[in-house]
């Protein structure tokens, strides 16, 4: 399964003639051409996350897996038989958010189905003129060290920002450091900043192994904003399986 929703730092300019920002040249990726690899993701607070006051002893025993082989990626949730199926959901789109900082994300693949509508104060714009997308229109801007998304769907805005930086162990390229989104859904905004730390995993290069989040949730009445949430977490990566063959048999016994 391709998962092409959520922007992130294997970004390329392929078949839409140029009209995505080139950023690929600049970007650390080391695992860009590995052709299979797994790893595990773990979070001790899965209830607080998804807003869940209910069944929380099942919610924090579930194990999350996360597997990549050629341009198939997948997650397995383990553990979540008994979760009703709209939390389901929100697990799952949680954790596909935090698997694609480790997959990256094919920029092309993501826009594909999206109309170049033009580039302007470089700001490229795109929009579905088949009307059946969940998002209705794509900004996006390169400039610097700083990307930045904003997505218009039927039921609000998200604005993304990726911040890079530079590290000795990543030569002259980019590093992916913190990413900040911030959802706008009527009289209500939530904005989640993450910060991810890297470590050296065997030869393949530096991978991201914590991610720190921080959630906000408030509501908006005019000039006054009222918190409603404030949640920490920290997201592990671990357990990681490159060029072994784990997601070649996971995705065989899964088809």
């Amino acid at each position: 399964m391709k998962i092409g929703k959520i922007l992130l730092f294997s970004l390329w300019v392929c078949d839409l003639n140029a009209r995505i920002p080139d950023v690929s040249s600049r970007v650390y990726t080391p695992l860009s051409k590995v052709k299979d690899f797994s790893f595990d993701l773990k979070a001790e607070h899965i209830s607080e996350l998804v807003s869940l006051k209910v069944l929380n002893k099942e919610l924090n025993q579930i194990k999350v897996s996360a597997y990549k082989y050629n341009d198939s990626r997948e997650i397995e949730i383990i553990g979540i038989k008994k979760v009703p199926a709209d939390v389901k959901t929100k697990i799952r789109e949680l954790f596909i958010n935090k698997a694609q900082i480790v997959w990256g994300t094919n920029l092309a693949d993501w826009l594909g189905s999206y109309k170049f509508v033009q580039e302007k104060n470089n700001w490229f714009t795109y929009i579905d003129d088949s009307g059946v997308l969940d998002t209705m229109e794509i900004k996006i801007k390169f400039r610097g060290q700083k990307l930045e998304v904003i997505e218009k769907r039927p039921t609000g805005t998200l604005k993304t920002s990726y911040s890079y930086v530079n590290k000795d162990w990543a030569g002259e390229l980019l590093v992916l450091d913190s990413i900040t989104r911030k959802t706008y859904e009527g009289n209500q905004s939530v904005q989640t900043e993450n910060k991810i730390e890297y470590k050296k995993i065997d030869k393949i290069g530096w991978l991201p192994v914590i991610l720190k989040t921080k959630t906000t949730q408030q509501v908006n009445a005019g000039t006054t904003n009222k918190i409603i949430r404030n949640l920490d977490e920290l997201i592990y990566f671990e357990n990681f399986k490159i060029n072994k063959g784990s997601a070649k048999t996971w995705f065989s016994s899964n088809k």
